[in-house]
């Protein structure tokens, strides 16, 4: 009996030892698995509005993940946004402007 208890214990030592810590957490992504063990690959996807600048994955070595920092998902929503922005800006300066200097010639021409 002693010995099948050495044996469960020297299978959940190997089990163990062939693990890594959860799966890294890639902010605004969605993984495709979240196994840990040794030769696991976990593969990421950007949510929708966001994109990633390299493809997101990394690799379980049976210790570490490999590579262990993900550059993670940029917004794709915030180029739209600041696109807005410099649109209503330069809409605004247009409607200043033609009313600064176009206002004044078509009140004298109308006079």
């Amino acid at each position: 009996m002693n010995d099948k208890l050495n044996i469960i214990e020297f299978d959940k030592f190997i089990c163990a030892a062939n693990r890594c810590s959860p799966i890294p957490v890639v902010q605004h992504a969605v993984p495709d698995t979240y196994l840990a063990v040794q030769g696991s690959v976990v593969q990421y996807t950007c949510i929708d509005g966001f994109s990633a600048s390299s493809h997101l994955s990394t690799t379980c070595d049976g210790i570490n993940w490999m590579p262990s920092q993900l550059s993670g998902c940029e917004g794709a929503i915030r180029l739209v946004i600041m696109l807005n922005i410099v649109i209503s800006l330069c809409g605004m300066l247009y409607m200043f402007y033609a009313s600064v200097f176009l206002g004044s010639t078509v009140a004298t021409v109308v006079s």
